[in-house]
């Protein structure tokens, strides 16, 4: 065997990718929506700003119908529809249609999809993708997660008029927990109280983004944030939160607040903030809002 090539794995080397089944897929490698998939099918999917479009990507700097991705004679070709900015496929400007090899990257507007056919290699990406969203203690989205999604998710909602909602809480007294009981026990709470949040927000992405502070993005939910917010801090006072066989009585405050008609991503968070503040200053375990 050529020396170059040992140690080099299936996935270092495109042409010995195992393909297993199903159709290929593109998943977004960087911008909004970091880690989404979609599962490419005989259908033309068509990329831009347009809502219709399977991948819509609200920005100014895509075009309503940017660029498509169709399986012509049992191959999948990528083709820019005149778009304003252009569509980039490995870094070159698109000038007709070109056919997609496995790890080909499209880029559109700040949107860099990735063409993958191997099954081993998108399982790979989603275990790395994980890895690099989730919050080890709590399993629930991290900061980085929520930086990405929450201001595509007020561009959205700001784009079709969908509504849109955010709820911020954090654990009270969470100093006097750690103190108390050790940190061991502090992250003990934290990682029950994560399991807790995402059962009950559930289909809702519960993300944490601060030390013992929590954020759930509500979206297509018009005044779903009040019942949600509510159920959170009953449930969380009713929960039987122990470590080392010692009860720690936990309660959360929490702020929550509506998007309104040209709302920015800081001026919601902002409110919800201030609402959550609202609440720890009120006495604490209450729900403060809109």
């Amino acid at each position: 065997m050529d020396q170059d090539r040992l140690g080099k794995t299936a996935i270092s080397v495109p042409s010995e990718r195992p393909k297993g089944l199903g159709s290929p897929s593109l998943v977004v490698i960087a911008g909004p929506s970091l880690g989404q998939q979609y599962d490419l099918a005989d259908t033309v999917v068509d990329i831009g700003r347009q809502e219709e479009c399977v991948i819509s990507i609200p920005s100014s700097k895509v075009s309503r119908r940017h660029a498509s991705v169709q399986r012509v004679l049992g191959r999948y070709t990528v083709t820019d529809l005149g778009s304003t900015n252009g569509t980039f496929l490995n870094g070159r400007r698109l000038e007709k249609a070109e056919q997609l090899k496995d790890g080909d990257k499209i880029k559109v507007g700040e949107l860099v999809l990735k063409y993958m056919e191997s099954r081993l290699e998108l399982q790979y990406h989603q275990q790395i993708l994980s890895m690099a969203t989730t919050d080890a203690l709590t399993g629930a989205q991290n900061k980085r997660s929520f930086d990405e999604i929450f201001p595509n998710s007020v561009l959205k909602a700001s784009a079709d008029g969908s509504p849109l909602g955010l709820i911020l809480f954090d654990v009270d007294h969470f100093k006097r927990i750690n103190d108390t009981h050790g940190h061991s026990a502090g992250d003990s709470v934290l990682r029950a109280l994560g399991q807790l949040s995402q059962g009950l927000a559930e289909p809702h992405k519960v993300y944490r983004v601060g030390g013992e502070e929590f954020a759930i993005v509500v979206a297509g939910e018009p005044g779903g944030c009040l019942h949600l917010a509510e159920s959170l801090r009953s449930a969380v006072q009713a929960h039987e939160f122990a470590h080392d066989q010692t009860r720690i009585p936990v309660t959360v405050s929490l702020g929550y607040t509506e998007m309104l008609p040209n709302d920015s991503a800081q001026q919601l968070y902002q409110r919800a903030d201030k609402n959550l503040y609202a609440s720890k200053n009120s006495g604490r375990n209450r729900t403060s809002g809109p």
